[in-house]
């Protein structure tokens, strides 16, 4: 399962590098949802431990790419308004505190 997502993944970034950044990230966001599903719905490893750490991992990318889109939205929008900088630091904090958390967890 592991293998078939990260051969699959490494497939669609080679096929697809003419699209925008923004339409390759949805991709990879539909593809790591249903990597997702896949996880939950198979358990490939045999241990407990394993299993969640491989669903921690994935919710940590699926974050942060999420975050990392949201950045990426306002930056190009070019608004500087103090709304807009509130908006920015809130994904900035969700593309941060995921991240921390599965590098204490891990």
């Amino acid at each position: 399962v592991v293998m078939y997502r990260k051969v699959i993944i490494v497939l669609f970034a080679s096929i697809f590098t003419s699209l925008p950044p923004i339409f390759q990230a949805l991709l990879a966001l539909m593809l790591l949802g249903l990597a997702i599903i896949i996880q939950i719905s198979k358990k490939p490893f045999m241990f407990k431990q394993g299993n969640f750490l491989e669903e921690f991992s994935l919710s940590t990318v699926v974050s942060s790419l999420f975050a990392a889109m949201a950045l990426y939205t306002l930056s190009m929008e070019g608004v500087t308004d103090a709304s807009n900088g509130v908006t920015k630091w809130f994904f900035f904090i969700v593309l941060i505190v995921p991240n921390l958390l599965f590098l204490i967890y891990w």
